[in-house]
């Protein structure tokens, strides 16, 4: 499972900066995540989290305006013994300053399972959520609210961000 894991690992750290390379524009947001599992709130009923989107590709437009595209997102997400990264694909339908956006991908986690026993494995994750773009700042900033979820239950979540695109 370790080779898994770092192989996953330094795939990972090679898809970023490929993803920047191709991405037109790029953000980064900051926020607090909120566990939906009791076990796991034992750890903190609140961690502190960032991100990174890429832009990969623009969409067709549709009738009503709303522009969609395509984005790499990663996320961080630790607190004691728990963490998740999920890397996930998402669509993004942006009806300016409201967008939507929903996305599958891979988590890397890590869990205690006891006082002895360390979990680390490559999970299904998922999200969906909406955002805001704040239009009265020179900077193009934005609020954000997702619900982040893997196939390990434990580590389900929304997460509350602001962030800056770039």
């Amino acid at each position: 499972m370790k080779q898994a894991w770092m192989f996953a690992t330094a795939l990972a750290v090679l898809a970023v900066p490929t993803a920047m390379v191709q991405a037109q524009d790029s953000s980064l947001r900051v926020g607090i995540f909120y566990p939906a599992d009791s076990f796991t709130q034992t750890a903190g009923k609140n961690w502190l989290t960032f991100g990174v989107d890429f832009r990969l590709r623009d969409l067709s437009s549709n009738a009503d305006g709303s522009k969609n595209r395509i984005q790499l997102s990663v996320d961080f997400l630790q607190k004691g013994d728990y963490r998740t990264v999920p890397v996930t694909l998402n669509y993004v339908s942006d009806s300016t300053p409201l967008y939507f956006f929903g996305g599958a991908g891979a988590s890397f986690t890590r869990l205690r399972n006891d006082e002895n026993d360390l979990e680390d494995q490559i999970r299904f994750a998922y999200q969906v959520g909406l955002g805001y773009k704040l239009g009265q700042f020179k900077a193009p900033i934005f609020v954000e609210v997702k619900w982040m979820g893997t196939t390990e239950s434990r580590l389900n979540g929304w997460g509350a961000f602001i962030g800056v695109k770039f």
